[in-house]
């Protein structure tokens, strides 16, 4: 898909992890830690507000080979959904290994606090790489004939 297209559906991917943060909001008193769920809750909203900005505004600037394009698009989507979801399972689970502060007086079977770490660290993982490529994408020197060709579609 054009860098167009990529803008575009970061952005509708934005505004649905905000809307999916605003219903985590209203569930915070029913779920196990009000705590977490209120982790989860900020995490959607500003998932997704990152996610308009840079589908909105960044996205346009880079300066990235296709691939690395698509992978930049795919990594931060799933950074974004992973942070929010598994913060989420958290709340519902009680699971307070990998967000001690916030878990803190709540715990959960061993598998669910290892599925919520594990979940956890693929997003900060994803998120960690998407910087990186994000970054990479706007630098300022010339590009190379491969990367000029990739940019001009």
């Amino acid at each position: 898909m054009s860098q167009d297209g990529n803008s575009r559906r970061l952005i509708r991917h934005g505004m649905v992890l905000f809307l999916l943060g605003l219903v985590t909001g209203i569930l915070i008193p029913t779920l196990t830690s009000p705590r977490l769920a209120l982790a989860a809750h900020m995490e959607a909203l500003l998932n997704g507000i990152f996610l308009i900005l840079v589908g909105g505004v960044v996205w346009k600037q880079l300066r990235l080979p296709e691939r690395l394009a698509a992978a930049g698009f795919w990594l931060l989507l799933i950074a974004a959904y992973a942070n929010w979801g598994f913060c989420l399972l958290a709340a519902v689970f009680g699971a307070s290994q990998v967000l001690a502060i916030a878990g803190a007086g709540y715990g959960a079977a061993p598998w669910q606090e290892q599925l919520v770490g594990a979940g956890l660290g693929v997003g900060a993982i994803c998120i960690l790489a998407a910087c990186c490529l994000v970054i990479y994408g706007l630098r300022e020197r010339g590009l190379s004939g491969l990367d000029q060709d990739a940019t001009a579609r």
